[in-house]
């Protein structure tokens, strides 16, 4: 999330309601190469992949919160990342911050 746009992330995640998948899908550049993108809830790029570490598959979602203040949302977006590492498990949940490349 530190390397995408940061006004781009601010306007896609304006609204707490939206939700977006990371996943691995082919780069533009190369189709043969994945690349972590960042989609919307409708998805349906087939040639994605779930995210993969020591061979587990791991779901992964990104919502943001609206419980910050107008003036700092200029510079931060807070965001909560769910991973699911099993179609019955628990999400494990975690809370972030995306700084605008102006505060780093």
């Amino acid at each position: 999330m530190e390397k995408q746009p940061f006004v781009q992330m601010r306007h896609e995640f304006e609204d707490a309601t939206t939700v977006k998948w990371l996943k691995m899908c082919p780069s533009e550049g190369d189709a043969a190469e994945l690349v972590y993108t960042v989609e919307s809830d409708a998805v349906s790029v087939e040639d994605c992949e779930a995210i993969s570490v020591n061979d587990g598959s791991y779901g992964v979602t990104v919502t943001s919160s609206d419980s910050i203040e107008e003036n700092t949302k200029k510079y931060y977006i807070p965001i909560t990342v769910k991973v699911r590492w099993k179609e019955n498990e628990p999400e494990v949940e975690l809370d972030g911050t995306i700084k605008s490349e102006d505060m780093r």
